[in-house]
């Protein structure tokens, strides 16, 4: 099962990635600018829990989005808080990818059928919530 599911997340993961590549983000940075955009401010625990992401996993996938200033640090209530932030730029690429998503989203959507593509969804978060409850 966690072989067929992972070579499946890939085959979709690429799916987004080509479809956004003219907004010059990712599926992973797409999601994590859509995130910070209703989030607000978000240090990188509760961006990473959010996200389903380990926190190692997460910092290397924010290193090429605050090289490219899409994302940057915003004062924290103390020095140990480092929350980041989308910036105007990050604002203005999530905007240009958000028509790209939605054809991307339909791609995967018109691959299985609006029906069964919901059910699909529907099961893959029981099997999450169920997983992340452990035995």
């Amino acid at each position: 099962m966690g072989f067929g599911l992972r070579r499946t997340t890939r085959a979709l993961s690429q799916v987004y990635d080509r479809t956004l590549a003219p907004a010059g983000v990712t599926g992973t940075q797409f999601s994590i600018l859509a995130l910070l955009t209703k989030t607000g401010p978000t240090s990188i625990n509760p961006l990473a829990q959010r996200l389903g992401m380990d926190r190692t996993s997460l910092s290397r996938t924010l290193k090429p989005l605050m090289r490219d200033q899409l994302i940057g640090p915003v004062e924290g209530r103390d020095r140990r808080e480092r929350p980041i932030a989308i910036t105007e730029k990050g604002t203005s690429t999530l905007n240009e990818a958000w028509p790209l998503w939605r054809t991307a989203q339909q791609t995967a959507v018109s691959a299985l059928g609006q029906d069964v593509a919901k059910a699909f969804l529907a099961q893959m978060n029981a099997l999450e919530t169920a997983l992340r409850k452990g035995p």
